[in-house]
């Protein structure tokens, strides 16, 4: 494990939200694996196209702030993890009240061929 590469995956980790919070969802496709998957705690896992579609959902139904607290960060090799809590405030686009979602989740990377690093999985639950 380099400081480096945890460094990058910090880095990652910014950019990430920051492109959330600015729904900038081309900045959020060039972030994840084509095969990214999403694993929602009791739903079936969601895999490439349809991941990205959970992305888009989110973007063009959501007018939407994130926070992130990432704890743990490793990485062996060509592959890292963060152990993360979030706070999602999601506030409908086509009106209504706003809600607010917590949730507790790993994030695995996958090192790329030119040395980035990709969200390639993301496994959480949504908390009470």
């Amino acid at each position: 494990m380099s400081q480096a590469d945890i460094n990058a995956i910090r880095k990652y980790l910014a950019d990430w939200q920051d492109a959330g919070n600015s729904q900038d969802l081309e900045r959020v496709f060039q972030m994840i694996t084509d095969d990214v998957e999403l694993v929602p705690h009791g739903e079936r896992p969601v895999r490439g196209e349809a991941a990205r579609g959970v992305y888009r959902s989110f973007i063009e139904n959501y007018d939407m702030s994130m926070k992130q607290e990432n704890r743990e960060i490793e990485v062996g090799g060509d592959i890292g993890y963060v152990t993360y809590s979030a706070e999602l405030t999601l506030t409908p686009k086509a009106g209504g009240d706003p809600s607010l979602m917590r949730a507790e989740g790993i994030r695995i990377f996958r090192r790329q061929i030119d040395g980035s690093w990709k969200q390639a999985k993301d496994f959480w639950t949504v908390l009470p």
